[in-house]
């Protein structure tokens, strides 16, 4: 198993993810719990081995049952989406059940969205809200967001726009898009808090960076209206357009931007409609090719210096994976509560990514 994460890893090695899966094999068909989650992640990734996400369920259920939680709540997440397994909402319930009893906070969120939708069971908004509250108050964003949403639109709780906002202020201080642009939309009407289009053009824009429709909606708005900001059809139009690319909002942010298209003149469109195909969310803009390997992971070095920005110490930016840079990320990871498991994802730099523009922000 030792092996298997140094070439996961690259610890005194070249890395080498085919090596790895190797190694965890061998620990893994002896029983060793964690080389079997590993196995299951390998395969659920497709690195080292060719996806299989089928396999990757047959292990993470071996680690499952010998109580691993991760395992366990990935495992949940399988069989209520079916993923490489039949979608079966009463074993997902099951699953995150097993991982809810070691207080597990995406286990909690788990429960929580099969309460609040009725899968397998009945419909309960009560009880999905026990749930998120319970992950919610461990810090688990996705649970901090739907509590929000919960408070905001009064299911299972009494309708209170001043909890929701405590909620969504949470999770969008953490960097959840969706948290953020909520937030956004709470100080743009004024619904919990103080009509503030400063603040709402902030958390919206923060959402924007991370393609999310709905503060794209809110940005189009203020742009049209010029309301925190200079009046601007252009932008209006290119927001609006970028909104009507969802699939929940393409009907009513087209019906907007055909709206403002009637105060255009056919330049401004154009130039509207060419600034809407060449933007990009910020995330993507700040991971390029020099700070990606050849198998399209991000590069040591790019997560060294995005740390570095944020006052952790991965010691020198030398591209070593070594224990210093590792203690940085679980630091990181600690401060974000996210579980500190110290590895390497483009997932981990794009969250690190995300804590440098709130800071920038701030």
């Amino acid at each position: 198993f030792n092996l298997g994460v140094m070439y996961d890893y690259g610890e005194g090695v070249l890395e080498d993810d085919a090596e790895a899966v190797r190694w965890y094999r061998l620990a893994a068909e002896q029983g060793h719990v964690s080389a079997q989650y590993n196995l299951g992640f390998m395969y659920d990734n497709g690195a080292g081995v060719r996806q299989n996400q089928a396999k990757a369920a047959t292990w993470y259920q071996r680690a499952a049952e010998q109580g691993h939680v991760t395992a366990q709540t990935r495992l949940g997440d399988m069989f209520y989406l079916g993923i490489g397994v039949k979608k079966d909402y009463a074993r997902a319930k099951q699953w995150y059940g097993r991982g809810a009893e070691q207080n597990h906070g995406h286990a909690l969120f788990g429960l929580g969205r099969i309460y609040y939708f009725g899968k397998g069971v009945p419909q309960d908004h009560a009880e999905a809200v026990k749930w998120y509250r319970r992950a919610a108050k461990q810090g688990h964003v996705s649970s901090q967001n739907a509590l929000g949403l919960m408070y905001k639109i009064g299911k299972g709780v009494p309708q209170d726009f001043e909890v929701a906002v405590i909620w969504y202020r949470k999770a969008a201080e953490k960097g959840d898009a969706s948290a953020q642009s909520s937030l956004g939309a709470m100080y743009y009407y004024g619904e919990g808090v103080p009509q503030n289009y400063k603040d709402a053009l902030k958390w919206s824009r923060l959402s924007t960076a991370q393609n999310d429709p709905s503060g794209m909606m809110t940005l189009g708005r203020m742009y049209e209206y010029g309301e925190g900001i200079s009046q601007d059809l252009v932008q209006a139009h290119m927001w609006y357009n970028l909104a009507s690319t969802n699939q929940v909002f393409h009907d009513f942010a087209s019906e907007s931007r055909n709206r403002v298209a009637m105060r255009m003149t056919s330049a401004e469109v154009t130039r509207a409609q060419r600034l809407a195909r060449a933007w990009k969310p910020r995330s993507d803009q700040n991971v390029d090719s020099s700070e990606t390997s050849s198998t399209g992971k991000v590069s040591v070095l790019a997560v060294q210096r995005a740390l570095k920005i944020l006052q952790y110490d991965p010691g020198p930016a030398d591209g070593i994976l070594g224990s210093k840079t590792r203690a940085a990320i679980r630091a990181f990871q600690t401060a974000s509560d996210i579980p500190p498991d110290g590895r390497m994802s483009t997932e981990l730099y794009l969250q690190i990514l995300s804590a440098i523009s709130r800071t920038e922000q701030r």
